[in-house]
């Protein structure tokens, strides 16, 4: 799958965050609900495992069950180390 990323014009880190979302261009299997696939995680590692410097990011995920805020599959990437 491939991912785009976007600045949150919310952020809720004063550093900012990002969200990470699957292209909409593939609308047949983009254009889904906030579930993860096991290709879903798998390209979490391999984006995560690009991350320069490592540890400098997190990217975190939280489904529907769990007060995610848009029922549309995303994630959060933020700075680390925490505030």
């Amino acid at each position: 799958t491939d991912w785009d990323i976007y600045h949150n014009i919310s952020p809720a880190d004063s550093r900012g965050h990002f969200l990470l979302m699957p292209t909409l261009s593939g609308r047949n299997t983009n254009w889904r609900g906030q579930t993860l696939t096991r290709s879903d995680c798998a390209d979490i590692v391999e984006i995560s495992s690009a991350i320069q410097p490592p540890a400098s990011a997190l990217i975190c995920y939280n489904s529907m069950g769990a007060g995610a805020s848009q029922n549309h599959i995303h994630l959060h990437i933020w700075p680390n180390p925490p505030i």
